[in-house]
């Protein structure tokens, strides 16, 4: 048995109306497997200190308007951070990981000991990322530093381990960069994928697959675009 996540650059329901409709009947019936229900409880994991909450209560929003869930739950790593509420959101069935500085998201998860309890309950759970939570899902999160400053003093950048690709959110603004995504593939030796706005990928019990259109740097072939 694999593992299970989502893999996205944004959340929203507005970017590809077919895509996002296709992977919502991907998602909910992974939810029915997994938990029993269409409606499972959701723990969100936000990368940094936002302030006035805005990236949670959008995806807060989000969840309410796509999957009819009401029960989403907040964690915040840096100065609001309480080991209840850490108790609470790993407790929930989806992990939902939230999008900005990859590197600082990394710093905040190892300085709280939370990624070593994802780690451990990993197998139990659905994990839906956007853009830096997204590569948080792959084995390490070195291709954000095509995007994001490394204001940390980190040596290892070992993530969450549920896929061994490498994930390339927002990928319509890196269109000119192909040519260096096929060098860090060679380099890493992993496959590359960009995901543009409105597409994703959806690990289900470890089989990968694509929705919308994808840019791929595989591992010793020429790049593909679908």
């Amino acid at each position: 048995m694999g593992y299970n996540a989502v893999l996205l650059s944004s959340m929203s329901p507005y970017n590809n109306l077919r895509v996002m409709k296709e992977m919502h009947d991907k998602i909910q019936e992974m939810f029915v497997r997994e938990f029993g229900t269409k409606r499972p409880t959701v723990g969100y994991i936000d990368s940094g200190y936002d302030e006035n909450f805005r990236q949670f209560r959008w995806i807060r929003k989000l969840f309410k308007i796509m999957f009819k869930i009401e029960n989403v739950y907040f964690l915040d790593l840096t100065e609001r951070y309480s080991k209840h509420a850490e108790d609470r959101v790993l407790g929930c069935d989806v992990i939902f990981l939230a999008g900005g500085n990859t590197f600082d998201f990394l710093l905040y998860l190892k300085y709280r000991g939370t990624l070593e309890r994802l780690r451990e309950v990993k197998k139990e759970k659905i994990f839906i990322g956007t853009s830096a939570g997204a590569i948080m899902c792959t084995s390490d999160i070195i291709i954000a530093g095509f995007a994001d400053e490394n204001r940390t003093a980190m040596k290892n950048f070992k993530s969450l381990g549920l896929t061994k690709i490498a994930f390339k959110p927002h990928f319509d603004d890196w269109i000119q960069h192909k040519e260096s995504f096929k060098a860090f593939s060679e380099i890493a030796e992993k496959t590359v994928y960009g995901c543009y706005e409105g597409s994703g990928i959806i690990i289900d019990n470890g089989v990968l697959s694509e929705h919308g259109p994808m840019f791929k740097a595989e591992l010793g072939k020429t790049i593909k675009e679908q």
